[in-house]
């Protein structure tokens, strides 16, 4: 895939890219970025244009995939400042990491990190809610290590919590322009996350701006809200036609509010996996991480 800096036809590329971690809270970001009148984000949230990403096909139909670069432009408002969006396949992906430069080579690069333990179950119970996993967590742990990179696969799912090589790209990269957030941060102090993101993009400092928590993730109410989540046509359907909000509002009423619980096994098998790759991103930022904390401390 070829980029051009700019197309006058289809407007101008963008210079702001949160880049994921997925399930560690990339969509209450992208739609608090989008409330600054500064920013213009894309109207759809996940575009995947840079990194087209390979689906698993329980993942076809599901997982919107931008190919064309006049579709993928007219995403944003060409006259504002900042044009972003947010696509979590790109923080994985060397392909799409300097295809972004090669584009917008000064561009901001925002990654929210989160506990790999818990981002990995927050990830299958977003799968399960979509019909594409229906084992146990426990049983799906026996694809670590597993080379399937297919989006949507189990194995690609739990590949997705070793940050510190993802990480390291970037920022050799972007350099200074990548902003490193870690969601459990942010739920202690919102504000210190907008203020660093304020500095990033050198916005003026908006004390009103708000970052709203997302809903934890959860499974379906019951058999009947399974089926209707797990149905493509009706999903596709309504991702094109129905608001985010209420899409968002749809949900609340098929999901369970309660977040099952994760089994203790499966927690220590998997911080076992994701340690050392912990270790090794601690030592890339210079900086603790708590997640060290919650699973060896207790």
């Amino acid at each position: 895939m070829q980029v051009t800096a700019r197309s006058q036809a289809t407007g101008a590329w963008p210079n702001l890219f949160v880049v994921g971690a997925a399930k560690a809270g990339t969509t209450a970001l992208h739609n608090a970025l989008s409330r600054r009148n500064e920013i213009s984000m894309s109207r759809l949230k996940e575009p995947h244009f840079f990194s087209r990403p390979l689906l698993h096909p329980d993942a076809e139909g599901q997982i919107p995939v931008i190919r064309d670069e006049r579709r993928y432009l007219s995403l944003f408002d060409a006259r504002m400042p900042i044009r972003g969006e947010s696509s979590t396949s790109y923080l994985p992906s060397a392909e799409a990491a300097t295809r972004i430069r090669a584009a917008s080579p000064d561009a901001r690069i925002v990654i929210l990190l989160r506990d790999p333990v818990q981002r990995a179950y927050s990830h299958y119970l977003n799968d399960v809610r979509d019909g594409r996993e229906r084992r146990p967590f426990p049983a799906t742990l026996g694809d670590l290590g597993e080379p399937d990179e297919r989006w949507g696969s189990a194995a690609s799912r739990l590949r997705l919590s070793l940050y510190a090589e993802d990480v390291r790209r970037y920022l050799e990269l972007f350099g200074k322009r990548v902003a490193v957030l870690v969601s459990e941060e942010i739920a202690d102090d919102p504000a210190a996350a907008l203020r660093e993101l304020e500095d990033l993009l050198a916005l003026q400092r908006d004390p009103a701006w708000t970052l709203e928590h997302e809903h934890p993730s959860s499974l379906p109410r019951n058999a009947l809200a399974a089926r209707a989540l797990a149905a493509k046509l009706p999903r596709r359907i309504g991702r094109r036609v129905v608001p985010r909000r209420g899409r968002a509002f749809l949900y609340s009423l098929a999901l369970s509010a309660r977040k099952p619980g994760l089994d203790p096994g499966a927690a220590r098998e998997l911080w076992t996996y994701y340690r050392d790759d912990v270790r090794a991103l601690e030592q890339l930022l210079g900086r603790q991480l708590p997640w060290p904390v919650t699973h060896e401390r207790g």
